[in-house]
């Protein structure tokens, strides 16, 4: 009976040690091994579906100098080549769908080593929706210090270790990493599908993201946690307990975007979200008499964020500026970069009043400028409208809601 127990013991500590050395070796979120591959941003499987283990277990722990937070906006749009990253260990921790608490917690992780200088964090009104479902692969096991060992010897690793070596580079899905930076296969993805890429995008916002089911409503605080607001507060915070220069800033859209919000009907929700974060950040300077940190507003009705959005079939026109109304292009996020550091703009047709830094001095003139930009973009864009319009009356008609809609 001994020798058949010690046999079994035996058997498991092998099995147990062949799994680790098995995901180890094939290395499916890119934890394990040195940095290598990524540097050559080799296209890596799993790795897009997998990104919440990669930037949490690994990226966050390699003792960054600089950071970016936020979502799928910033992932997308930030560039860690940008010349105020020159000097710094940069890594992109935007993921998609990021919830401002998971920025807190990614900021913390980052900046617990003592070394951490900047953080770039993007704010976008539906991360701040406390009713808002976090996204499937979040995962709070990912910040705990033994989450590497526990990868190691998981059965999961080793599935996605097996898919990952049957699977070849390039298949549809694959994204590209450089210590952290992503590169969507984007180019000319959406040239001759921009409006209905637009639709579908838009579609989701009014489904799902800022009025998201049962109770159909958006709040600061809810079941998950008691404000969303404090969790940008403690990470204010503790930036400036540890001098890490904060850059915050308001992701822009397309102007049809903050249309969406409208069709939502929360426009007076969204203005009193931006209320919160100015007074915050005054708030958290004045406890420790310092200045505020940058606070940029890019949302708005600008030459920018008006670009003219093609007819589904034109094979001809690629917009500059946006993938869909969510999602601005790396052309643009340099020149937010370029703002937030200070820089001159690299680019000429951005006009002057692109991004206003958000104060208690300026704050009320902004969305006194954003009301009468709605109302002008209403006016001068009725086919856009009409969609819109259209799309909000469907998701109205489709959503189940526990609670009536304020």
């Amino acid at each position: 009976m001994r020798r058949y127990l010690a046999f079994l013991l035996l058997s498991s500590v092998v099995s147990a040690l062949c799994l680790a050395a098995f995901n180890w070796k094939v290395d499916p979120y890119a934890i394990f091994q040195t940095q290598g591959v990524l540097d050559q941003r080799q296209p890596l499987s799993l790795l897009t579906m997998n990104e919440r283990v990669f930037k949490t277990v690994r990226l966050a722990r390699e003792h960054p100098e600089a950071i970016v937070l936020g979502t799928s906006r910033a992932d997308i749009g930030m560039n860690l080549e940008h010349p105020g990253f020159t000097g710094m260990r940069a890594a992109n921790l935007a993921t998609f769908g990021q919830p401002i608490i998971e920025s807190h917690r990614l900021l913390t992780l980052a900046a617990s080593n003592g070394g951490l200088k900047t953080a770039l964090v993007g704010l976008d009104f539906f991360a701040f929706n406390a009713l808002f479902p976090y996204p499937s692969d979040f995962d709070a096991a990912n910040f705990a210090a033994s989450r590497p060992l526990q990868l190691a010897f998981s059965v999961s690793t080793s599935m996605d270790g097996w898919k990952y070596r049957k699977r070849k580079a390039g298949e549809p899905g694959d994204c590209c990493y450089s210590n952290g930076v992503r590169y969507p296969n984007l180019v000319n993805t959406f040239t001759g599908h921009y409006r209905s890429h637009f639709q579908s995008s838009e579609r989701m916002y009014l489904l799902e993201k800022y009025r998201p089911s049962p109770t159909c409503d958006y709040a600061f605080s809810g079941r998950k946690q008691a404000s969303t607001l404090e969790d940008l507060r403690a990470m204010i915070a503790l930036a400036h307990r540890q001098n890490i220069a904060l850059k915050l800033f308001i992701s822009p859209s397309h102007a049809r975007q903050w249309q969406v919000i409208e069709a939502a009907g929360l426009t007076g929700k969204w203005e009193a979200w931006k209320r919160e974060l100015v007074k915050i950040n005054s708030e958290e300077a004045a406890h420790v008499s310092r200045s505020p940190f940058p606070l940029w507003d890019f949302s708005g009705y600008d030459a920018v964020s008006s670009e003219a959005v093609p007819q589904d079939g034109d094979q001809q026109t690629s917009m500059r500026w946006y993938s869909d109304s969510s999602h601005y292009t790396p052309a643009l996020g340099r020149v937010i970069q370029d703002k937030l550091f200070g820089l001159p703009v690299s680019e000429p047709a951005i006009p002057e009043d692109f991004g206003v830094e958000l104060t208690p001095a300026t704050l009320e003139a902004k969305l006194a400028a954003i009301r009468a930009g709605a109302l002008a973009y209403r006016a001068s864009h009725p086919a856009d409208m009409a969609e819109i319009d259209q799309m909000a009356a469907e998701a109205a008609h489709r959503k189940y809601c526990i609670a009536k809609v304020e």
